[in-house]
């Protein structure tokens, strides 16, 4: 399969914009460096739009659920304790919670499980990595 995309580092973001092109019919190559996830808590926040966008994807049903609800006002407050905001738990008018928590590993494993539904769009290569580019007349290398 040649790709019309590439893109470099299959994060939530790479995975993400992954999807959305192979639901748009474009042939894409992601490279990741890494082989298999790793399970340390990077980002743990999302909000109710990029919710949104993963259920654009088809992720709704596949994103982990146990700790997706804030149930308490979430508190943002400076070093010396002072509030500085207060989001009290809701959904918004796109029927997702303005604020929602999960661990990115486990966004990370629902991301590549529909990757993997869109092989036909999409092709995943793990333990690579990109060390430089070369454009031509032809494309880009």
């Amino acid at each position: 399969m040649s790709a019309r995309v590439v893109i470099v580092g299959m994060g939530p973001v790479g995975a993400t914009a992954a999807l959305l092109l192979a639901g748009l019919g474009v042939e894409t190559l992601v490279i990741e460096r890494r082989r298999r996830l790793e399970p340390l808590t990077r980002a743990v926040t999302v909000d109710d739009e990029a919710l949104r966008v993963l259920q654009a994807v088809g992720l709704g049903g596949d994103l982990p659920a146990p700790q997706m609800l804030a149930e308490e006002p979430i508190r943002f407050r400076s070093r010396t304790g002072a509030l500085l905001l207060e989001l009290p738990p809701r959904v918004s008018a796109n029927g997702h919670p303005t604020v929602a928590f999960l661990h990115q590993w486990e966004l990370e494993a629902a991301l590549r499980e529909g990757l993997s539904r869109r092989s036909d769009k999409v092709r995943v290569e793990l333990g690579c990595e990109a060390v430089g580019l070369r454009h031509d007349a032809r494309g880009v290398a």
